[in-house]
């Protein structure tokens, strides 16, 4: 452990980021503050100008669509901008790790060298973002550290990167883009579509296998009831059929897909599916119904006509707060 965390445990502030880190306003940290003047500065300006379709889909945006029509609003058409996530960058790291680690030769595709290149990404990283470090003292950043080596550590439980042929992976990071045309004459045309696969595999009928890194817990390893872990199944699975529908729209056949799940402290998780036609049939209703929904919502040019959601971590409810007056809100509620 302390070869591991020996990155972690140096670290230097100036004078005014230790200010920054320690001080607070009834209870809030600097950093949100100074996001949700960001997001009231950023909202001002959005609400100046019509509401206008988003330039395109991707699986992110549509399952943002289905569970927070408000959040799709503030992330997807006005584009505020959100609070660092020390989180996310971490997870972008260990995706990184994972993309660049098959660029090396097969002898040097080790823990050791998965452990060197986060390390070394991270130092890079933190030097132009200051603002994840705000919220967190020397011992958080520690731990941050740590868990994200032990994604990696998981990740070489699941995968031996020594064992991978060369040729059994097809592509690393690929962008894939459909622009579909054949839309009713009512809506937008065209929808553009598109994903980033994490990998792509050939399997031993020729065929490819849609491979994505997930850095947090299976839902298999919850305590959730089964039914609740087959929806959280089935919502993880949904971006994979979305990158397989798009990559048959470019002539490719997809025969597999595969979920590796990085997070918990039990080690990782491997999901794989089979059998995709009528998962695919899907997906293609699923953009139509989304464009058709998000395209009634923009003609109507009211905002507060996205519904929000009740979730815990969904920022919506926060946003709302700060972008509309009080008397907007309270219309709202009346209408309701």
């Amino acid at each position: 452990r302390g070869r591991m965390a020996r990155l972690f445990v140096l670290r230097s502030f100036s004078a005014a980021a230790v200010i920054l880190r320690v001080r607070a306003w009834r209870g809030r940290s600097i950093l949100m503050i100074w996001s949700e003047n960001l997001v009231r500065e950023k909202a001002i300006e959005e609400r100046k100008r019509p509401l206008r379709m988003p330039e395109r889909l991707s699986p992110s945006a549509v399952t943002a669509f289905s569970e927070c029509e408000q959040w799709f609003l503030y992330r997807y058409i006005w584009k505020l901008p959100e609070p660092p996530s020390p989180e996310l960058e971490r997870g972008i790291l260990v995706h990184k790790v994972l993309e660049e680690i098959y660029s090396k030769d097969k002898k040097d595709r080790t823990i050791e060298t998965a452990h060197s290149m986060f390390r070394s990404y991270w130092t890079e990283e933190r030097q132009t973002k200051r603002e994840l470090l705000f919220d967190m003292d020397l011992q958080k950043e520690r731990e941050w550290g740590l868990n994200g080596l032990r994604m990696l550590d998981n990740y070489f439980i699941l995968e031996n990167p020594q064992n991978m042929d060369d040729d059994t992976i097809f592509a690393r990071e690929r962008w894939v883009r459909c622009n579909k045309v054949n839309l009713p004459a009512s809506l937008p045309s065209p929808l553009t579509v598109l994903g980033k696969i994490d990998r792509l595999d050939t399997t031993d009928q020729g065929t490819l296998c849609v491979v994505d890194y997930k850095t947090g817990s299976a839902p298999t390893q919850t305590k959730y009831s089964k039914p609740f872990i087959e929806k959280m199944q089935n919502q993880a699975f949904f971006q994979l059929f979305f990158y397989a529908w798009l990559l048959e729209q470019e002539h490719f056949s997809v025969s597999q897909l595969k979920i590796i799940y990085l997070g918990g402290q039990q080690g990782g998780f491997i999901d794989q599916r089979v059998s995709l036609s009528d998962d695919l049939k899907n997906v293609e209703d699923t953009l139509l119904q989304t464009w058709t929904k998000i395209f009634h919502l923009i003609s109507a040019n009211q905002p507060l006509a996205f519904k929000g959601c009740t979730r815990s971590f969904c920022n919506c409810r926060l946003y709302k707060s700060l972008i509309f007056s009080p008397s907007e809100l309270k219309q709202e509620h009346h209408e309701e």
